[in-house]
C-alpha cells in the first residue's frame, strides 16, 4: 500500500512539471525579424473602431530589497479605444502574447494575464521579466483576440508600441 502512495505522489510531482513553460507566464527569448516588425500596425481596427495601446515597462528597485537583488521588468498595457467609450459586454478582447525587443538580435516574450477593468478599460499585464537597464527603449508587439460573442471564433490582431522607456522605480 505505501508503495501505491509513493507512487501516486511521484505522478502528481511528475505532472507538475509537465504544465510547466507554456502560459504560464514564463519569459523566452527568442529572435525576432526586425523587418516584420514594420509590417505591424500601431493602430488596429476591428468592428469599424480604431485601438491602440498605451504600454508601461518597469523595475521596481524598493528600498527594502537587498542590495544584490535584481528586480525583474514588469509590463502593462493599456487598451484604448479612439471613438468611443468601449463596450466589453460586446466584444471581448483577451491578450495572447507580448514579445518586447531590445535590438536586432534580443528579444523576448511571455503569455499576457488580461485583466477587465470595467466596462470600458482592459489592461494586460505580465510580470518577472528579464532584468534589463533601465532607462533603455525598447519596442513591444502585443498579440491580442478579439471576440464579439460565443458562436464567432476570436481574431487575432498584432499592434506595436515603438520607443517604449524603460522606467526604474525606487
Amino acid at each position: 500500500m505505501k508503495s501505491w502512495i509513493a507512487l501516486l505522489f511521484g505522478l502528481v510531482i511528475a505532472g507538475c512539471d509537465l504544465f510547466d513553460g507554456e502560459n504560464n507566464g514564463e519569459w523566452r527569448t527568442i529572435r525576432f525579424d526586425l523587418d516584420s516588425l514594420a509590417a505591424i500596425p500601431d493602430t488596429v481596427t476591428y468592428g469599424g473602431r480604431s485601438y491602440t495601446i498605451d504600454v508601461e515597462l518597469w523595475r521596481n528597485f524598493m528600498p527594502i530589497l537587498p542590495p544584490n537583488y535584481s528586480p525583474p521588468l514588469t509590463a502593462s498595457i493599456q487598451m484604448e479605444q479612439y471613438d468611443t467609450v468601449m463596450t466589453r459586454r460586446s466584444l471581448y478582447i483577451f491578450g495572447q502574447w507580448i514579445w518586447i525587443i531590445k535590438d536586432s538580435s534580443t528579444a523576448v516574450c511571455c503569455p499576457l494575464v488580461t485583466r477587465d477593468l470595467g466596462n470600458s478599460m482592459v489592461n494586460f499585464f505580465a510580470d518577472d521579466g528579464p532584468p534589463w537597464p533601465t532607462g533603455i527603449e525598447v519596442d513591444v508587439v502585443v498579440s491580442l483576440l478579439f471576440k464579439p460573442n460565443s458562436l464567432t471564433p476570436p481574431i487575432e490582431l498584432k499592434i506595436r508600441k515603438e520607443n517604449v522607456k524603460i522606467n526604474r522605480l525606487s
